[in-house]
């Protein structure tokens, strides 16, 4: 048993579980933080967490081509992801009510990653205040999927990194939310495009800014200012 009760638990190195059998447990003043190397096998099923306990990512998230739901039944629930955390090589789900949040002011890194299996708020993920969601060269697929800027005045973005066109795919929304304006999609490389899906909606209850006046933008999707007062500049 792994038991994080009213201390922080920090994993490390190279570490495994054999499932329901060796048990996780968070309990609600208690703090696991996954980090080392590990499977998606190792945290799923086994895992039992009170309210109020935090389960944090410091290191990688492989999901290994396929799929990995924070709300399923043993699954470590709401994920707080902290500077320098990344995802990659799968489906991200957030079903029965849980998230994957991006702590203030972290650098985060999703490389060939998924949000959601095609139903409403299976792949919610929330950048707060500050902080970058750098998306990996490749692109991101949105399947439902709903990525929120939660900026509170200190620039929080949407970086899509790599050459040529890089694409925000599927079906889903980016949303300009928080207390300010100071959200941004954008891409990073000097020669990159920005392409917008057909599915994706980019709007918000805050202004916004979608694009870089010195890079490209290619959208095929609808970039909505739906909010009295907001301006999404592009």
């Amino acid at each position: 048993t792994l038991w994080a009760n009213t201390g922080t638990l920090t994993t490390a190195g190279s570490w495994s579980s054999s499932g329901a059998s060796d048990l996780i447990q968070v309990d609600a003043t208690g703090t696991l933080n996954l980090g080392g190397t590990f499977t998606t096998s190792a945290i799923s099923g086994n895992v039992t967490r009170a309210t109020g306990s935090t389960v944090n990512l410091v290191n990688t998230l492989d999901l290994a081509t396929g799929s990995y739901d924070l709300g399923a039944a043993g699954n470590i629930g709401s994920l707080v992801l902290l500077n320098n955390a990344a995802v990659q090589n799968g489906t991200l789900l957030t079903t029965n009510a849980t998230s994957a949040t991006l702590a203030s002011f972290a650098n985060v890194t999703f490389t060939g990653v998924t949000l959601g299996n095609g139903t409403a708020n299976s792949g919610n993920v929330t950048a707060n205040n500050g902080a970058d969601l750098f998306i990996g060269s490749g692109g991101l697929d949105l399947n439902a999927g709903k990525i929120t800027l939660n900026d509170q005045g200190s620039t929080t973005t949407l970086t899509l990194l790599g050459n040529g066109t890089q694409q925000l795919r599927g079906s889903g929304e980016v949303i300009f939310g928080g207390t300010s304006s100071a959200g941004i999609v954008r891409g990073s490389a000097s020669d990159s495009i920005l392409d917008i899906g057909a599915g994706i909606l980019i709007h918000g209850t805050q202004s916004g800014t979608v694009g870089s006046a010195a890079l490209g933008l290619a959208n095929h999707g609808t970039i909505d200012a739906d909010t009295v007062g907001k301006t999404i500049t592009i």
